[in-house]
């Protein structure tokens, strides 16, 4: 008895007989819009049978989607688009189980000469375990992190208004005029602010020109990763180093330039992540992106929409701000060192609920690009397969979150 009210708890289950039950309510709507087709207006049977399943199948999603699942999300659209594909994804796993079980395998043929209607119950269990474990991980998932775990929860409290994060690597001919730039925009401000350059395993003499040219400047600190580690664990390490209330991390190419603030800035919320887009308006300078890197670009858009519904139209723009309540959970919680951090690093403040805002910003011509388009293109893909992957199995842990560490030791160079 214990186990079974141990069972009934689990949210799993629950759903799972809920989704039972509106099986059960859909085949009624189903036989009924198929009966009304066929015998009151006198629709030919195969439309007749089209129209049952489409009223149907609406029915399903409606039901499954308000009460099976609790789904709130205003993306109806795609989400009965997906809903459909897997419909007919069950449709087709019926057609060739039945085809296995039935006409190779003569499953049940020593019992009763009806045999495929058991092979036909079978089949039916089975595509409908399918259909509900790929609607509650896929077309509906219902993974909700929220709510944000206050700042109080990681002993921290800002100690200055703004810090912006560069990370860098071998970046000795760029980084120096960026910082400039960076510095003549700050210091004409009225709030606090640091600067936190992250070197991540540079092997060229970047830290030693820094280490120079900026050693009035007591609010720049310069940290080193213990080898290159890749620009999402860079970043990881520059905001959780933070201490500002609000957390900016930029690239070190000056391709987007410190005064896109100015936008930014009076539409900073506790809650609200403001990211720079290449994208967001027409208008934008997008000049310096060449045919191939747009492509690629529209291309892992419409990927990203798809498999985390993240309704975006940039999120690779090294310019995102972040308050320090968000920037503390999701890079905790960060998992990915490479270019697709950005991709987990939203998806997650998505999970918490986090409004995700875009602005449109302009990009400057850069001396020289690392992006190499097909190869990191090929890579971002499959770290996207990964953030689903990790989504779906429930690896983003909230419950121990004050207790999680990068593992990463990084000195401070003086």
């Amino acid at each position: 008895m214990q186990i079974n009210r141990t069972l009934l708890k689990n949210k799993a289950v629950q759903q799972f007989i809920k989704y039972v039950i509106v099986g059960c309510i859909v085949t009624g709507i189903d036989m009924i819009a198929l009966h009304l087709s066929y015998r009151w207006l006198s629709i030919p049977i195969k439309q007749s049978v089209i129209i049952g399943f489409m009223c149907g199948n609406i029915s399903s999603f409606v039901f499954n989607k308000y009460y099976t699942f609790r789904n709130m999300s205003h993306a109806i659209i795609r989400q009965y688009i997906k809903y459909f594909a897997t419909s007919m994804t069950g449709l087709l796993w019926t057609l060739l189980l039945m085809t296995l079980f039935y006409e190779t395998l003569n499953l049940f043929a020593g019992i009763t000469h009806n045999n495929y209607l058991l092979c036909k119950m079978v089949v039916a269990v089975i595509v409908m375990f399918w259909n509900f474990m790929i609607i509650r991980h896929w077309t509906l998932a219902d993974y909700d992190l929220s709510p944000l775990p206050p700042l109080s929860t990681f002993k921290k409290q800002p100690s200055c208004h703004l810090s912006v994060i560069i990370p860098a690597y071998n970046e000795h001919n760029r980084l120096p005029s960026t910082l400039n730039a960076v510095f003549a925009w700050l210091e004409n401000r009225d709030f606090t602010y640091e600067v936190l350059v992250i070197n991540d395993g540079s092997t060229d003499s970047m830290v030693q020109i820094l280490k120079e040219q900026f050693r009035e400047k007591p609010c720049l600190q310069i940290w080193s990763l213990p080898h290159n580690m890749g620009k999402g664990s860079a970043v990881r390490e520059g905001m959780l180093l933070a201490n500002g209330a609000f957390r900016l991390f930029m690239d070190a190419d000056h391709q987007i330039r410190i005064d896109e603030l100015d936008a930014f800035l009076p539409l900073a919320g506790t809650r609200r992540v403001i990211i720079g887009s290449k994208y967001a308006d027409t208008e934008t300078q997008t000049k310096e992106i060449t045919a191939s890197r747009h492509f690629v670009s529209r291309l892992g858009n419409f990927i990203i929409r798809f498999l985390l519904s993240l309704e975006l139209q940039d999120t690779q723009c090294g310019f995102k701000l972040f308050p320090a309540e968000v920037a503390e959970t999701v890079f905790r919680l960060q998992k990915l060192r490479g270019f697709a951090f950005d991709v987990e690093i939203l998806s997650l403040a998505q999970l918490f609920q986090i409004e995700i805002m875009e602005l449109p910003i302009t990009l400057y011509p850069a001396s020289e690009t690392r992006v190499r388009t097909v190869k990191d293109s090929i890579s971002v893909f499959f770290d996207l397969l990964r953030i689903k992957m990790n989504i779906w199995r429930r690896q983003y842990k909230v419950s121990s979150l004050s207790k999680l560490s990068t593992g990463v030791t990084l000195k401070r160079e003086k």
